[in-house]
């Protein structure tokens, strides 16, 4: 029957306000019906970490698909005690509607997808408490690599859209480093608190991404203090450091603008670089032929919730018709999503996201030992025609191209250098083709000094890196066990990097003269006698 208009308005109001007033006991008993088949309700998360569901709120006002979910870090799984339910906060509301209803984003979330609250805080690292990330993204059903997301760019903090344009001070730091960048726009937008246009996705960086969730604690670094990979992480800390300094250099050229020291101090800045490296996105913006545009440097929505997973190679953010389009991994339900943030080796994703980000004792294809080449005889001229300094290193499979084209460079005499330095196509045939026989046994004679020098000098072996994580990782804080699983990784590198050198030096020198010249390597017959210096400074 046809009813007054007034009334049906304010029967659909009475509704919604009965949905939201559900408890979590309520909830958490109508989704066990649905998921479960009302059975006892525990998750287990990927690798070692865990977490046991203890609440569900169904958000029906504000998006259809949206679940709010608590989750407590556990170290086992245990029963659920309703009366131990939490519920989400008015932020996480403010965030999830002003996702879906502001203009800037019209976001929508995929069938299945579930906003979670996980309350996870770590033990004292010394005297300073640390936070864990409080939210996340998980799934109620499994899912191969798919679209989880959409979001309209505008709803987006970049480091080239938008803004940008128009603000001098955050465009001139741009041009220098677009994370600096970003850090100052995200320092901006919090001063203004609730006018800004970004407010609640603003609240949702600084309370449920901290950035002291990302730090690597003191612990950590301990581990890696001997380790090529704490290197990294001092590199790490130096960027932060000539941050700051443009930063600074910035604030002071543009006073008015950056008056009020609670927000633009040291301090600040160091908590929103740390809150960008580990939230923001590189995104290639397509010209209008299709072919790849500008890359920059964005902060997006509902993506800042998805940890990086150092196997997945699925890019987590990208563009399509002026859109931010989220993917994640293949998934299986009630699991969490990842996706990958970029081509980092473990090192470089360690001093990102620290203990937030999924490590795995597989093989890391971005994994690579650096080598630094010294001033002198290894310092050619023609090198940069071999590749990026960046790829002059090691692998698992052995010496990358660029540093092989190198080294034969800087092992070829005078004659041999005047003949295959005629052209840059010259130099790069060197990735895969030696100089000459001598030269080619000066060339492995280097790598072999340096992979043994640095295997002899590892404060402690795999075995016991290995024992280490099957019987202490209960009793270790926070980040320090995936700490020690990178430096066990690297031990992996190495050795395998030793064998491939084997492999590919009898193949390239033959088995007679390479045995002849190297009998001294280990798994040729000697073992590793005292190493020779090694010529290059090595780092993750």
């Amino acid at each position: 029957p046809r009813t007054n208009p007034r009334r049906r308005r304010r029967g659909r109001r009475r509704d919604r306000r009965d949905r939201r007033r559900w408890t979590a006991p309520t909830a958490l008993a109508a989704w066990r019906e649905r998921a479960t088949g009302g059975g006892r309700l525990t998750m287990r998360r990927c690798l070692d970490r865990r977490g046991v569901v203890l609440g569900v709120v169904v958000l029906g006002a504000l998006m259809t698909t949206a679940v709010v979910r608590v989750v407590r870090g556990h170290d086992s799984d245990v029963d659920v005690d309703d009366d131990a339910l939490e519920g989400p906060t008015d932020a996480d509301e403010a965030l999830v509607s002003w996702f879906a209803r502001s203009p800037l984003t019209n976001g929508t979330l995929a069938e299945g997808a579930m906003y979670t609250v996980i309350q996870r805080e770590y033990d004292y690292d010394g005297e300073v408490k640390r936070r864990g990330r409080q939210r996340g993204l998980f799934s109620t059903i499994s899912g191969d690599r798919g679209v989880l997301a959409t979001v309209r760019v505008s709803g987006g903090m970049t480091a080239t859209r938008g803004d940008w344009e128009e603000n001098g001070p955050q465009r001139a730091l741009a041009e220098v480093n677009d994370e600096w960048a970003l850090a100052v726009m995200l320092m901006r937008e919090r001063a203004k608190g609730k006018a800004s246009k970004f407010a609640p996705f603003v609240h949702s960086l600084y309370a449920h991404t901290p950035a002291s969730a990302v730090v690597v604690s003191a612990g950590a670094r301990e581990a890696l203090e001997a380790y090529s990979a704490g290197e990294t992480i001092q590199d790490a800390d130096a960027d932060v450091k000539r941050g700051w300094a443009s930063a600074k250099k910035t604030f002071k050229q543009f006073p008015t603008i950056f008056s009020n020291r609670d927000f633009f101090s040291r301090k600040a800045f160091e908590e929103a670089l740390a809150i960008v490296r580990a939230n923001a996105f590189a995104v290639d913006s397509p010209n209008g032929d299709g072919a790849p545009g500008k890359t920059y440097r964005a902060l997006v929505p509902m993506a800042h919730l998805i940890p990086h997973n150092t196997q997945s190679t699925v890019p987590c953010v990208r563009i399509e018709n002026d859109e931010f389009v989220i993917e994640v991994d293949p998934h299986e339900a009630r699991a969490e999503m990842t996706c990958s943030h970029g081509n980092y080796s473990d090192a470089e994703a360690f001093a990102r996201f620290s203990s937030t980000a999924y490590y795995s004792e597989a093989p890391n294809p971005a994994n690579i030992i650096k080598l630094a080449l010294p001033k002198g005889d290894f310092v050619v001229k023609h090198k940069e025609f071999c590749g990026s300094e960046s790829r002059f290193g090691i692998t698992a499979e052995g010496a990358t191209p660029e540093l092989m084209c190198v080294l034969r460079l800087g092992s070829a005499n005078a004659t041999e250098l005047r003949r295959v330095t005629k052209s840059p196509k010259a130099v790069r045939s060197l990735r895969t083709k030696g100089v000459s026989e001598r030269s080619e046994l000066a060339v492995y004679d280097v790598i072999f000094a340096t992979l043994t020098s640095l295997l002899n000098d590892y404060p402690t072996s795999d075995a016991e890196d290995k024992t280490l994580l099957e019987t202490q990782q209960h009793t270790m804080k926070d980040d320090v066990p995936q700490a020690i699983l990178i430096r066990h990784n690297e031990k992996k590198l190495a050795v395998d990097a030793l064998n491939k050198a084997q492999y590919y030096g009898r193949k390239h020198l033959g088995h007679v003269l390479f045995d002849e010249h190297f009998s001294g390597i280990a798994g040729l017959g000697g073992g590793i006698g005292k190493p020779r210096p090694s010529a290059a400074r090595v780092e993750l």
